[in-house]
């Protein structure tokens, strides 16, 4: 196929506008001067006159001038392209509707005139020398040549790129010169985009690689290097299974992709051409050609590594802490229970044994006991009943023997019973007891949870009802500590002590895999709740 600016590719492409008679009139212009030719030289032998052969020939070719001139007006007018005639002194002479269109000057305006009017006033010197040259010597865009590409300009100003051919005159135009041009404004626009999009393809930090149907490379970038190891010519035409490491990707992904599906952050991994095994984060985009045909993809890989060996270690300290945190709970508990045993047995036998005393001392005093005796012996008991209830509540502090014996619901209602006992706030519990029933690490959390809430509702909260309400749905068990106070949120600032009984209830539930979460109540006060997915028990068999 000839290029743009011969002339068969400008007779190409209006045909289909060029009614009959005008082609027929196009191929007798183009046709009939070889046949007039030797119709004069005919004449020329038969007349014995070479003189009247010439004549002929100078009338026919006239003829032949003007018929081409008629049958190529109808086809420069049609075609799509700016078709403008200059004469050796680069005047317009003539100027298509197309031309009129592209530069936005009327043909009669414009015909007679230089055409400087057409380039842009810094660039019009050297278009003229090119020009010229051209003209005197034969140089530049001739038919055949790979065509000029340069700048013109509007009638409005505006400049913009154009692609011209220039074609050498002939008897038929009258001796001018003419010029196609063409608006290449979108392609200039799009090699724009491209080079725009290649160059941040290319500085990405990211390996981007495109890949045909068969999964081959057909694109590597720097960043794919990088990150790889390999260069772009190690990988172009290679398939990208060899950076897959095996059984780390789904065997449906890559039909996924086939199916025009569009994979967004997929977290898999890459081999490195050392044997490196990374951490990458994977987008692919299917790729369509003009008919909507897949013909490839491309994948952008993100290497997050760092980031996740980063958070595994993270995930790694935080298993640490949680266990450290058991560990320090569990060895609490167990003191407070030595504790309370030795309470138990010696201030309890104590006490017990003053009481005895005190009996047996009331039994044994004459009927003529002063009074001031009788008085000071029922301080002392009562002074005794108080420590013995005092002894009581902090036996049942460090550990409530109901946790053990009944279990976390009633054990929480015995403390909401006790506490309510001062008379300066009333407590509640309700709900159900876990079943199947907790580990004794878990209950004594949530125990320790629900009566730190308390004890922060009865101290901080100004309020007259706190209530814990305890159930167990969809294998989840959750605690719940309401109160009508004047509200605490976990971001806001706490009384003094506040924080830190909240900090205690974060590393209990922490410690125990549960979620503790305070908010402000809709209506008020402050709602404690804690989240436990209890670890499946193991069946003695």
């Amino acid at each position: 196929m000839r290029r743009p600016g011969t002339i068969p590719w400008l007779i190409a492409r209006p045909l289909d506008r060029v009614g009959a008679q005008q082609l027929v009139l196009l191929l007798s212009a183009t046709v009939l001067p070889a046949v007039l030719w030797w119709v004069a030289g005919s004449a020329a032998a038969a007349s014995g006159s070479a003189l009247a052969g010439l004549l002929l020939f100078i009338r026919l070719q006239h003829t032949l001038a003007e018929r081409h001139a008629a049958a190529t007006a109808p086809i420069i007018a049609a075609v799509r392209d700016a078709v403008v005639s200059l004469s050796a002194e680069l005047v317009i002479v003539a100027f298509n509707p197309a031309a009129e269109k592209m530069f936005g000057h009327p043909a009669e305006k414009i015909l007679g005139k230089s055409v400087d009017m057409l380039i842009p006033a810094r660039l019009r010197e050297r278009y003229r020398r090119d020009m010229q040259a051209f003209i005197a010597h034969g140089h530049g865009g001739q038919p055949g040549d790979k065509p000029w590409t340069l700048c013109a300009t509007r009638a409005s100003g505006d400049e913009f790129p154009a692609e011209v051919s220039v074609l050498r005159p002939d008897a038929g135009r009258g001796g001018a010169y003419r010029i196609i041009i063409r608006d290449v404004t979108d392609r200039h626009e799009a090699h724009l985009h491209g080079n725009r999009l290649a160059a941040i393809v290319e500085s990405s930090s990211d390996a981007i690689v495109g890949l045909d149907r068969e999964g081959r490379v057909t694109h590597w970038n720097g960043g794919a290097e990088r990150m790889t190891g390999y260069a772009a010519a190690e990988m172009l035409g290679r398939s990208f299974l060899a950076l897959v490491p095996p059984g780390s990707e789904p065997d449906d992904l890559a039909a996924r992709v086939l199916a025009g599906e569009r994979i967004l952050g997929y977290e898999t991994r890459r081999v490195r051409k050392d044997g490196r095994v990374i951490d990458v984060s994977l987008s692919v985009s299917p790729i369509h050609d003009e008919h909507g045909r897949l013909v490839g993809a491309s994948t952008v890989a993100r290497d997050i590594t760092a980031q996740r060996t980063a958070e595994r270690s993270r995930a790694d300290d935080v298993l640490k802490l949680r266990e450290l945190t058991r560990r320090l709970m569990r060895i609490e508990e167990e003191q407070k229970r030595a504790l309370g045993q030795e309470l138990h047995d010696q201030a309890g036998a104590n006490l017990a044994a003053l009481a005895l005393t005190l009996q047996l001392v009331r039994q044994q005093l004459p009927q003529d006991t002063p009074a001031e005796v009788a008085s000071r012996l029922d301080f002392c008991d009562e002074l005794l009943q108080r420590t013995t209830a005092s002894v009581r509540d902090a036996l049942g502090g460090l550990r409530p023997t109901a946790l053990d014996e009944l279990g976390l619901l009633a054990a929480l209602r015995q403390h909401a019973r006790a506490m309510s006992g001062s008379g300066l706030m009333a407590f509640s519990v309700d709900g159900e007891e876990p079943h199947p029933r907790l580990d004794s690490e878990c209950e004594i959390a949530l125990f320790r949870i629900a009566q730190e809430a308390f004890s922060n509702a009865l101290k901080h909260s100004g309020g007259s009802r706190a209530h814990a309400h305890l159930s167990q749905a969809d294998g989840e068990v959750r605690l719940r500590i309401t109160d009508d106070g004047r509200g605490v949120s976990s971001a806001g600032p706490a009384p003094s002590g506040g924080r830190l009984g909240l900090t205690t209830m974060r590393e209990r539930a922490d410690a125990i895999g549960a979620h503790l979460d305070v908010s402000k109540g809709k209506e008020g006060g402050t709602v404690v709740t804690v989240h436990l997915v209890p670890a499946p028990r193991e069946v003695a068999a």
